[in-house]
């Protein structure tokens, strides 16, 4: 304002200002000057407070199963264990709770309608996406939805080598937990994103065991167990392909 008003002053914006008329008031240029700038902020305010109001505000979500193209079997078990890892990762994000998968994949393969499913689910926002596999080629589109006003808070598209799933599943985490909690501190960012295994061959077998788990008939569930035992001999470590083995002995003798 002070630069306006010494190069009102000197002449100099006589090109950029409308010049007064006889019958135009100096004092009323000014105030119109005050007002067009003052709404200008207001406005960039409303846009920097909705930008980041939909991300804090956010203290529940459900991770959707990824929605998959061709009804290939090896997309689904990337979908199924994308849709693991996610809930595993975030399940680290501070104050920020995790649908269970016993609640998430009654949605699985169905059409998801936002604001009724979040509803049903009693969350602030769902995770979807999709994934497409060309070959060895993987694509992932991934998104971050606001319930109460069904508004998109984050949304990116990924694209990798089907071996490289460990490290787009944590790419993807890391993202999401930025994005939801931009002042995560190096130990829980570190947690959101670590692996719980760091064999391919581990994970692909847990993915697998997932698969077979969801299906929750009784001969898919003793195949889900041997996939577990298999990644947990891969990897004697692998806290999450313990937690498979879990679950599908609780179904089993449920």
């Amino acid at each position: 304002m002070q630069r306006l008003k010494r190069d009102s002053e000197s002449g100099k914006s006589a090109a950029a200002l409308p010049v007064a008329t006889p019958g135009t008031s100096g004092r009323k240029y000014w105030f119109v000057a005050v007002v067009v700038l003052f709404i200008t902020m207001a406005i960039a305010g409303i846009w920097y407070w909705r930008t980041k109001a939909g991300a804090s505000q956010i203290e529940s979500i459900a991770v959707i199963p990824f929605a998959t193209v061709g009804g290939n079997s090896d997309t689904d078990l990337l979908s199924d264990g994308l849709t693991e890892s996610f809930m595993a990762s975030l399940a680290h994000v501070p104050q920020l709770k995790v649908k269970s998968g016993n609640s998430v994949f009654r949605s699985k393969g169905k059409e998801v309608d936002v604001q009724q499913v979040g509803k049903d689910l009693t969350v602030d926002a769902l995770l979807t996406g999709r994934v497409v596999q060309h070959g060895d080629t993987v694509q992932v589109s991934a998104e971050l939805t606001n319930v109460q006003d069904n508004t998109e808070i984050w949304g990116e598209h990924y694209e990798r080598k089907a071996s490289d799933m460990l490290s787009l599943q944590q790419q993807i985490a890391g993202d999401i937990a930025d994005k939801l909690h931009s002042k995560l501190t190096g130990a829980e960012k570190q947690q959101v994103t670590k692996q719980g295994t760091l064999n391919p061959e581990a994970y692909q077998l847990y993915v697998k065991g997932r698969y077979y788990w969801n299906k929750r008939a009784g001969a898919d569930i003793k195949t889900a167990i041997s996939y577990f035992n298999q990644a947990i001999d891969k990897d004697p470590g692998y806290a999450l392909a313990y937690s498979g083995l879990a679950d599908a002995y609780s179904i089993l003798h449920g």
